[in-house]
């Protein structure tokens, strides 16, 4: 007797063949490898050197230019401010008023006491 216990019957002379449980062949082809794509290397094209313009003076213009519409714009806000200044001065203040001014309530009970 065996340490693993009674021999079975079907344990005859070969028991790795019956033991084999590996599983049957595929019938079909194995899947081809995933494919993978590689690139190709681009060559590197030479840059071409390109010859440097000269700058015309254009530059100084356009800032004169801004500057010129600088100052003309600071010009109308100052006229603007004066103007805004004479308007002010022209209407009198409320207490050089000739007439305090009424309220429409108190009009209609003036006009009411009148009539």
């Amino acid at each position: 007797m065996s340490p693993d216990g009674p021999p079975s019957p079907f344990l005859h002379h070969r028991p790795t063949a019956l033991l084999d449980f590996s599983p049957p062949p595929c019938p079909y082809p194995p899947p081809p490898p995933p494919h993978r794509h590689e690139r190709k290397k681009k060559k590197k094209k030479k840059k071409k050197k390109k010859k440097k313009k000269k700058k015309k003076k254009k530059k100084k213009k356009k800032k004169k230019k801004q500057k010129k519409q600088k100052k003309q714009k600071k010009k109308q806000k100052k006229q603007k401010k004066q103007k805004k200044k004479q308007k002010k001065q022209k209407r009198p203040s409320r207490a050089e008023c000739d007439r305090p001014s009424l309220s429409w309530c108190m009009v209609w009970v003036v006009r009411a006491v009148l009539l």
